[in-house]
């Protein structure tokens, strides 16, 4: 067997692995990440590039606005082989002094055509 390296993202930023996900057919797969913010903490984007065996990877896809996006997760539907990614992102105002009680996390999901292979 054969390894090959691929570059995903482009440079000048930090990023931490979130998630990469294989698909049925052998070669295929999803990788997602959350790019750091300025002070290096969980993340504040999510980002993804599909892999596919035979074709050139076409880089990255920025699957969230640059607003406290982290922790993503990477699945393939079984059936169709639709690419899909969710993320937590808060919502509201966080940071020192502000309580913790007023603190809004959701989970965002995104299905697109756009996250191909």
């Amino acid at each position: 067997m054969t390894a090959s390296v691929r570059t995903l993202s482009q440079r000048g930023y930090h990023a931490a692995v979130g998630d990469i996900v294989g698909r049925r057919r052998l070669g295929e797969a999803l990788v997602v990440w959350a790019r750091l913010d300025a002070v290096g903490e969980l993340g504040n984007q999510v980002l993804a590039a599909a892999i596919a065996a035979t074709a050139r990877t076409p880089g990255e896809e920025a699957i969230s606005d640059a607003d406290r996006a982290r922790l993503p997760a990477a699945a393939f539907d079984p059936v169709t082989g639709a690419r899909s990614v969710v993320r937590s992102q808060r919502i509201d105002p966080d940071g020192p002094g502000v309580p913790v009680t007023q603190a809004r996390t959701v989970l965002r999901a995104a299905t697109r055509s756009l996250i191909t292979a």
